[in-house]
């Protein structure tokens, strides 16, 4: 009785820390629905409710402390660059920076205790994903040049959808369902196509490839690029029109770097390192250089020089040893797995620090998180 009633507690907390992952992984999304900081105030306080509930059957491992360790050591270089003199703060970027630490945190303590083996936050992400793509086909979220409701978080969310809707198709086991999550991912990866966002589009073709080698489905590629060709031609007008903005900022990320302003970033962020290998203090970026780098490790390298862009390498580079060796082998994490890769690309092409929850998180519970040895689902699957 008493070790029926421990399992049931575990399923809840289970079931409970996935809707707060789920919850944290959409939340600059969700924005669109409900533009106000209390939506972080809500994840945050989900988090602490969960860790209240479950106090008693918590616990961390080895991973976990050597994580938390790495995540610390990270998180003391990054705060104690703020006496530097370009530091530029807010208490909106603070209230990110803590909201930040404390993900990262409780994801290393709900490690151990929440089970990913399921389809439940992969068939979860692709029905809000689909959602999401319906209310901006029909006009009901449009997104803005920028700001939290740019086209970039709107397109976020929609190569998740992508993803999630490809490896639900990869996982079915029959074909009515194979059917329907193939309709799925046609749909999300038209509104995909019409999202200006290179960045989402580049990062999730990337990873559709890598799914297929990495699943040992490589004709799934001649498949995924005979079902999609037909909605290239009947919405090739109106794709074009709205992608020839991407396509030309693709090219130029490509073949003609030197014409990005993100390369005038690069260029100075090395100039500035050149000049003072410590750093310059939290957002220094905005003074220095009028907005943020485009990517996540030469901020750091700005914000914290030569050690905090090391401490996050440090933390990357474990992260993706333990990725490359297991994805592909261990179910439980897979679907983490491959969002970490989606939101390093993402982070490594736009975006900054004070939005990187998902990124946090996702590296968080890949650092700290004990791998549950299954059979994968794919090998069941006809080849």
């Amino acid at each position: 009785m008493g070790q029926s009633h421990k399992l049931s507690v575990d399923v809840i907390l289970s079931k409970l820390i996935i809707l707060w992952v789920f919850l944290t992984l959409f939340l600059p999304s969700m924005k669109f629905f409900y533009f106000s900081p209390v939506l972080n105030v809500i994840s945050l306080l989900a988090g602490v409710a969960i860790l209240i509930l479950g106090f008693k059957h918590f616990t961390i491992n080895k991973e976990g402390l050597l994580a938390f360790m790495f995540f610390m050591l990270f998180f003391a270089l990054l705060t104690s660059s703020f006496w530097q003199g370009y530091a530029t703060l807010s208490q909106d970027y603070i209230f990110k920076v803590i909201s930040i630490i404390f993900i990262v945190v409780v994801g290393i303590v709900f490690s151990n205790k929440v089970n990913f083996s399921s389809d439940f936050l992969i068939k979860l992400s692709a029905f809000y994903g689909l959602v999401f793509c319906a209310f901006s086909a029909l006009g009901i979220i449009k997104a803005s040049a920028s700001g939290a409701l740019s086209y970039l978080n709107l397109g976020l969310p929609i190569g998740i959808t992508v993803i999630s809707c490809f490896l639900l198709f990869l996982r079915a086991g029959n074909k009515l369902m194979k059917l329907v999550y193939i309709l799925c991912f046609l749909f999300s990866f038209l509104m995909m196509l019409k999202t200006p966002a290179r960045g989402v589009l580049l990062g999730t073709l990337i990873l559709l490839l890598y799914m297929c080698f990495i699943y040992k489905r490589k004709r799934y590629i001649l498949y995924s690029i005979g079902l999609v060709t037909p909605l290239f031609i009947i919405y090739w007008d109106e794709i074009y029109a709205l992608s020839s903005f991407v396509i030309g900022k693709m090219e130029r990320l490509i073949f003609s770097m030197e014409e990005e302003a993100r390369y005038d970033y690069y260029v100075r962020v090395i100039g500035y390192f050149s000049e003072q290998f410590w750093g310059f203090g939290l957002r220094s970026y905005q003074p220095l250089l009028g907005f943020y780098p485009h990517s996540l490790l030469l901020e750091f390298l700005m914000v914290g020089g030569v050690f905090l862009a090391s401490s996050f390498l440090i933390i990357l580079i474990l992260s993706f040893t333990k990725i490359f060796k297991n994805i592909g082998c261990k179910t439980d994490l897979d679907f983490i797995y491959i969002l970490s890769m989606y939101f390093f690309i993402q982070w490594h092409l736009s975006y900054e620090l004070s939005s990187a929850y998902g990124l946090f998180l996702c590296l968080s519970l890949v650092m700290s998180k004990k791998l549950l040895v299954a059979q994968p689902k794919y090998e069941a699957v006809a080849a």
